[in-house]
């Protein structure tokens, strides 16, 4: 068998398009959790006071 030395200084991206890290896409996961946890919130405010009338 051959060993094959593997070059660690080579970068995956060789134009150097992107530079830094930029989580997107986790961004976006985290307002869509917070847009849906507020329309929760919002629709359970509604039947409660609106629908069922509280204390009424």
């Amino acid at each position: 068998m051959e060993k094959r030395q593997v070059n660690s200084s080579q970068s995956p991206e060789p134009d150097g398009e992107h530079s830094g890290f930029q989580p997107r896409g986790i961004v976006l996961f985290v307002f869509l959790m917070l847009l849906g946890y507020g329309l929760y919130w919002a629709y359970l405010w509604f039947l409660t006071v609106i629908e069922r009338g509280a204390g009424s």
